[in-house]
């Protein structure tokens, strides 16, 4: 099987978030030193209420603060949980060796800042902790753990949800390894890997063994925009049977894990929607007007169905044709006895 080329909007851009990131807590570090070395330094001039100052150091502290957060929603990308104590472990180091610079030089005593001292370093101990302990998880679920297990990747698709026990949810999961061989392997997967498309890293040697078998959610694009052209290019690299029949398809999935896709096509509108108990209830709208429910329960094989046809639109519509020469007097008359005979 020839190799299909990946698009560009597939390709990982999370290094770049990462570096921006990693820069902005090193300067948000850097002005949180500056602004605690330099506080008794800062001249303020204060009226009734309020105080200002002129010196750019008055301010270092909160600029420090908001770029402190800033990094940390660029570097969760990569590092997800751990990235918010790391963050909270630089704002307080640079705060703590600016107070010991500023004692060093002799700016402050250390009754002045005993207190501030001791919450920093309390609040410092703790954040670097909670960075270890996140640090160890997130690195046991990431993708470069996963391949240095020997694992490949690949991108994915998911279908067929289905709630299970503790609130944790199946589905069947579609993925073509190095040599193109498509695959489908039935495992539980993370909720979000319906909504966007995920990476599956796989054993080169036994791709569907589900022991090796591990789900990944790469970086979610910023904009609507980006996570449309995501999903269209990971469908053009891995189609399923029911995209060709698709011409536009929404999904929704609700917080009891109700999923509902509507899809419109030359066959008119399909609409499925997905209990959290395994029952999937189809309605098909063709584009005579006849309406067909089908619904089925994991839970049993068998299958009710019930087809509910409005005459009226479906008469109309071929009245509308036929006036309009798309069809003949002949056509017309059987097409409105097959209607009329439902």
């Amino acid at each position: 099987m020839p190799d299909v080329p990946i698009p560009s909007v597939l390709h990982s851009r999370g290094g770049i978030s990462t570096i921006v990131g990693a820069v902005l807590a090193v300067v948000a570090a850097w002005l949180l030193f500056i602004g605690a070395r330099d506080a008794s330094l800062v001249e303020w001039e204060c009226a009734v209420a309020t105080c200002g100052t002129n010196d750019p150091r008055g301010v270092a502290p909160m600029i420090g603060v908001l770029a402190l957060a800033l990094a940390g929603t660029l570097l969760g990308r990569t590092l997800r949980t751990a990235s918010a104590p790391l963050m909270v472990v630089a704002g307080a180091a640079g705060a703590l060796l600016g107070w010991r610079s500023a004692l060093d030089q002799g700016l402050v005593h250390v009754e002045s800042i005993r207190w501030w001292l001791i919450a920093a370093g309390l609040v410092l101990s703790v954040a670097l902790v909670l960075t270890v302990l996140t640090s160890v998880r997130e690195l046991r679920r990431s993708s470069a753990y996963w391949v240095l297990l020997g694992l490949r990747s690949a991108w994915g698709r998911v279908t067929d949800y289905q709630n299970g026990d503790g609130g944790r949810c199946t589905g069947t999961v579609h993925f073509a390894d190095e040599a193109g061989n498509r695959h489908q392997v039935r495992m539980e997967v993370p909720r979000d890997a319906f909504a966007r498309p995920p990476r599956v890293y796989y054993d080169p040697v036994a791709p569907t063994d589900l022991g090796r078998l591990r789900i990944g959610l790469p970086g979610r694009p910023l904009t609507a925009k980006a996570r449309a052209e995501q999903l269209a290019a990971v469908k053009q690299m891995l189609p399923l049977p029911g995209d060709i029949a698709q011409e536009h398809a929404t999904m929704q999935v609700a917080a009891d894990g109700t999923r509902t896709t509507t899809s419109t096509g030359a066959d008119g509108t399909r609409t499925t929607v997905v209990t959290p108990d395994g029952v999937r209830t189809t309605t098909i709208v063709g584009p005579d007007g006849t309406r067909t429910v089908r619904s089925t329960s994991s839970a049993s094989s068998g299958a009710a169905t019930e087809t509910a046809t409005d005459v009226t639109t479906a008469l109309e519509r071929l009245s509308a044709l036929h006036a309009s020469g798309a069809l003949t007097e002949d056509e017309f008359q059987a097409a409105k006895a097959a209607v009329l005979r439902q």
